[in-house]
Formats: C-alpha cells, structure tokens, sequence
C-alpha cells in the first residue's frame, strides 16, 4: 500500500493554471546515449536512468521560462591514455576500459512554448535550454592502465585515483506533453535531447598524461521520462 502511496505521489503533478506563476515538477525516466562517430572521441554508453526537476515561471498563457535540474546515471566503456619512458623515448599507450560509470548533475535555462491552450485538457510544449554538466567518469580499471597507475602512485608516493570531474557546457531541446492541464495536479511526459563535448581530462590527482587521461569524447543522450508539476 505504501509502494501506491510513493508512486501517486511522485507520479501525479500539477500544471499551473493562467493566473498562477510557478509550478515545479518531478520526472523519473530512461536515457539513452546515441554516441558518436568520431574515432578519436571514444565512449559508449548503456541505457541508464535519468531524472528531471523542471521548474516553471509563467510570462505568459503560451510561454514559460523553465529552469532546470536533472542527473544521469549509466554504465559502459570509455578509454584512457598514457605516456611510459622507453630507452629515452616516449611511448603512448591507450586502453578501452570495459566497466566505467557516468554521473552527471545538470541545470539548464530556456523558454518552453505551448502549443495549444490549457482548456484543450492536453498541452503539447518545445522549448530549448543552454546549461552546464557536472560531469564525473568513474573507472574499473584492471590490467596495463592498473599497473601503470600503481607503479607510478608507489614511484611517486602518490594516490591518483581512476575518476575524473568537470565541467562541460551543453545545450538541450525538449518536448512534452501535459494531461488534465486545468486541473492542479496533471501528468507530464518528457523527450529532450541533450548535446555536450567531454575534454579529456588527467585521473584526479593526476599531473600529466604520462600517469593517465581519460580520452575526450561527445554526449548526446536522448532522455525519456514521465512525472508531474505543481502548480503554486
């Protein structure tokens, strides 16, 4: 019974009427990485979980300044690379690491337009974002990057760790759908895709790419969800 309790109340929203000017919401869903091309940005992502917490400032009937905080959460590969020193001589090393995690902490800010007035009972919305990521790459490291890393650590007297944090700035365009939107509470479901470039970075406490970098690569996720918002 409790289980129906949490999933009515974080399920079911509310859409603001006209003549309220803030309503906030709560999303849970799906994201899905669509990759990328380029050889040398390497990073494949599973389909992971995602969630969204959009808030509405009303400026008008049709258009709202939405403000946004939203997370990933997913599994899958990434690549590092290296420099060791052989008979005075430089050579790279790279390995695809099979067992990465990707975290992520988003805010966002842009218009939402609605395409249809509330009385119609369902409210299609766009609307486009710019924002930033808070981007964290955790690593499973085993094999010739792990024994890299533990020779250097113990030659150094060092404790590199194999994650990395950033940020990156990203850009978003979203679509959704909003049920009994002249009720208080209404259902909301979301599409939005989400664009960003990930710099290669050093392990933290990494001090150069002869210890580890994590390789450079592109995030475009395709981020599902269905919630609610509340009207105030």
């Amino acid at each position: 019974m409790w289980l129906l309790q949490i999933f009515f109340t974080v399920f079911v929203s509310s859409s603001a009427a006209a003549d309220r000017g803030l309503s906030i919401g709560f999303l849970p869903g799906a994201v899905v990485d669509l990759g990328t091309d380029h050889e040398d940005l390497y990073a494949e992502w599973n389909p992971g979980f995602a969630y969204t917490v959009p808030i509405w400032l009303e400026m008008h009937p049709n258009v709202a300044l939405r403000f946004e905080v939203s997370g990933v959460l997913s599994t899958g590969s990434d690549r590092l690379y290296w420099t060791e020193s052989h008979d005075s001589t430089d050579v790279a090393y790279y390995q695809d690491v099979e067992s990465a995690y990707l975290v992520t902490t988003e805010a966002y800010a842009g218009p939402e337009v609605r395409l249809a007035r509330r009385e119609a009972g369902l409210v299609p919305t766009i609307g486009a974002s710019a924002g930033v990521r808070h981007i964290q790459t955790h690593h499973d490291i085993e094999s010739d990057a792990a024994a890299h890393i533990r020779e250097w650590n113990r030659d150094n007297d060092a404790d590199v760790r194999p994650y990395t944090l950033q940020l990156a700035p990203a850009v978003q365009v979203g679509f959704g759908l909003t049920w009994l939107s002249r009720q208080r509470l209404a259902v909301r479901a979301e599409m939005g895709y989400t664009v960003s470039f990930v710099e290669a970075r050093p392990l933290v406490q990494a001090e150069s790419s002869a210890v580890a970098n994590r390789a450079a690569y592109g995030l475009r996720l395709l981020r599902l969800g269905v919630g609610a918002s509340m009207g105030f």
